[in-house]
């Protein structure tokens, strides 16, 4: 704490003042100066600095272009910025939907494609599960579960059923298995696996979530995943 002090010595005529300077050694941080005055000792900040002991930061760190999507705002910090989402939004950047589940750094759910009249699951193609998932916006499709975190945040989804749909499938052209962004299935398979003849990939949490070629005819679940624009 800073302070100021002020000792009085007696002599025969009078009162006389005397003043001691009460300034700690470095008491302001980041280049500051401490400055001792009648009202008590202050620190006086470098430009960019604030606060008592000049410990804040006094720029907005803010970009200048908003960082924040879906009508997010950026709220400065000391050093980083944040971003308040509106409450159908959430994620670091208000990227993900609020009725999605955001584990880690993917955006992802679970649909089940059911009958309007009966309410049972249903087969649906890939590009029925493909416009299911476009339904959301026009950065949502079939996820692409690529490496070990999406799959690690893939397995915390709750699922309806043991066979879930990704957004792989063979390319006939190059002869390989691809994600929907046309990088190679290369990572996961199951013993044996891949198999020619099935379009589809799909996962099992009862098989440890390994991949495997599916046919496109079995019910089940798949997973649509947000994509940064």
């Amino acid at each position: 704490m800073l302070t100021y002090v002020r000792i009085l010595f007696q002599t025969a005529a009078d009162w006389n003042v005397y003043t001691k300077d009460e300034c700690p050694t470095q008491p302001c941080l980041n280049g500051g100066s401490c400055v001792s005055s009648a009202d008590g000792n202050y620190c006086s900040c470098t430009s960019g600095f604030e606060g008592k002991s000049c410990e804040l930061s006094a720029i907005n760190d803010c970009p200048a272009m908003n960082p924040c999507l879906n009508g997010g705002t950026c709220v400065d910090g000391q050093g980083t910025y944040s971003c308040y989402c509106p409450a159908t939004f959430q994620g670091p950047i208000c990227e993900c939907f609020s009725n999605f589940s955001m584990k880690g750094s993917h955006c992802l759910r679970i649909l089940t494609p059911y009958s309007t009249t009966t309410g049972q699951p249903v087969t649906v193609d890939i590009s029925t599960a493909e416009n299911a998932c476009a339904g959301y916006g026009a950065n949502v499709g079939l996820a692409n579960i690529k490496d070990a975190g999406a799959l690690a945040e893939a397995k915390l989804l709750e699922l309806r059923s043991d066979l879930v749909y990704v957004s792989a499938q063979y390319s006939q052209s190059a002869k390989v298995w691809r994600w929907q962004d046309n990088s190679n299935v290369d990572f996961n398979w199951g013993t044996g696996e891949p198999t020619t003849g099935r379009n589809c990939v799909a996962y099992k949490p009862s098989q440890n979530y390994t991949f495997f070629t599916e046919s496109c005819n079995t019910v089940g679940d798949f997973v649509c995943q947000v994509y940064l624009p």
